[in-house]
This record gives C-alpha cells, structure tokens and sequence, in this order.
C-alpha cells in the first residue's frame, strides 16, 4: 500500500500535468469552444487530484468528510465538462438552448446537493487514516447513474462523429 506522502506527489503530479496541458490546449487557440471546454475538463480534474489530497492529509473527521464531499463534486463537474467538450470536439452538435441550460442547472443543483447535504458521503470512519467512508446507497446508485448518463452519451457522441 502506498504512503500518504507517495499519494500526495502523485495526486500533486496529476493536478500539475492536467492544468499544463489545460494551459497547452487553451493557448493554442482560446476562441474555440471544444480547446475552452477541454480546458475545463483537465482544470476539473486537477481540482479532484487537489480534493483527493486534501482528504488525505485533513485533521479530523469532519474535514476529511468536507473534502471527501468536495471531490465527489469536482468529480461530478469533471464527467459533465467531458460531456459538453464531447458535443463540441471535433464538429461541434448543436444544443437547444433550453436543453443546453436545464443540463447546466441540473448540475450545479447536484454539486450543491453533494456538497451540503449527506446525498452521497455520510462521513469519514477510522479516522486519522480515513479506511472507511460511509456512502449513501440511495445516494451511490443516484451518483452513478449521472456519472454513466454524461460518461456513456459523451463516449457515444464521440464514436458517432467518427
């Protein structure tokens, strides 16, 4: 099993390498949709590397359980970012604007559901080293299918434009 040292370079790595290459792809030209989207993608995932390592090396319970929280969340945000950059990347599919704005706000109603309410994480157990965190099963299953919804569809928008 690793150290939590190992696992804070790695997470650290991780959140490094994806905001250069967040950096790399919006320079190359920042007045396209999919180069600003995937951006936001890789900038979503090095905010969940930086969640992860905030629960590895939080103080008590109650903070591991916030961070815990927070990267179900950024994790939440990183698959729907992929999903939007997946109708834009390469030719991008035209979204109605109600459609366009009703997936928008479901997900920020989800993020902020993740984030103030027990929805997915309850808490920490076996605290100082986190060995347990206890997840809602309704919640789980709910968290799930959102993640395959936007993960799955983004997948089948890219194999379908090819």
């Amino acid at each position: 099993m690793l150290g939590n040292d190992t696992i804070l370079i790695i997470l650290g790595a991780t959140a490094i390498a994806n905001l250069g290459l967040a950096a790399v792809i919006f320079f190359i030209n920042s007045k396209a949709a999919a180069n600003q989207l995937f951006a936001a993608w890789m900038l979503s995932l090095s905010c969940w590397a930086l969640a992860l390592g905030g629960f590895f090396t939080a103080a008590d319970s109650t903070e591991a359980t916030l961070w815990m929280r927070v990267a179900y969340a950024v994790a939440a945000v990183a698959v729907f970012c992929f999903w939007y950059f997946a109708t834009q990347f390469p030719d991008p599919v035209p979204l109605r604007t109600p459609l366009h704005l009703s997936n928008i706000a479901a997900v920020a109603l989800f993020v902020a559901s993740i984030m103030v309410t027990p929805l997915i994480v309850r808490g920490v157990d076996g605290f100082p080293w986190a060995e347990h965190v206890v997840i809602s099963s309704l919640g789980w299953v709910i968290y799930a299918a959102y993640l395959l919804y936007f993960f799955l569809s983004a997948h089948a928008l890219l194999l379908l434009k090819y």
